[in-house]
């Protein structure tokens, strides 16, 4: 489903201070995710900080975080398009780890629309919503970052609960 935004929306973006500035999606493009294949840039994003963090702390040991990870604002602006996906229009099996090619494949084809954002169910909490954006998409240049910020966070527990 294809729609506007009828207000702006912000994202976050979490990641380790030494990237946290590279909105090129080139972590993505080479390492590739559930999202996309290996070679497609993209920004993977949340709708909201906690989400962020908990979609990114189930990848990263406890002891990094401390000091080393910092997050970004990127504002949307209204009237920019974006894609939905819905819990819905996923297969089974779309949560599998690792990722298959039906979700990498999804996103290749969002990437070659015209639309600049994907939004997707969250992995970890399927019922809040990650947003990944086509850094390479016209649109783009529009998008409002925001400096980075460090976290300043208190994990209790060692993350991948």
């Amino acid at each position: 489903m294809v729609s506007t935004l009828k207000s702006e929306l912000i994202l976050y973006r979490v990641s380790h201070k030494k990237y946290i500035s590279d909105v090129s999606g080139y972590g993505a493009k080479v390492n590739g995710g559930r999202w996309n294949h290996v070679g497609i840039p993209i920004i993977y994003t949340a709708e909201n900080i906690s989400l962020a963090i908990l979609e990114s702390s189930i990848l990263i040991s406890k002891k990094y975080w401390k000091k080393q990870y910092s997050y970004l604002k990127i504002t949307i602006p209204k009237a920019t398009k974006i894609q939905t996906l819905m819990l819905s229009d996923l297969k089974k099996g779309w949560r599998d780890h690792p990722p298959s090619d039906e979700t990498k494949n999804i996103g290749f084809k969002w990437f070659h629309s015209k639309i600049a954002i994907l939004k997707i169910p969250s992995v970890v909490v399927p019922d809040e919503n990650n947003y990944i954006i086509n850094p390479n998409h016209k649109d783009f240049k529009n998008f409002k970052i925001s400096k980075p910020k460090p976290l300043d966070i208190e994990l209790k527990n060692e993350p991948g609960i």
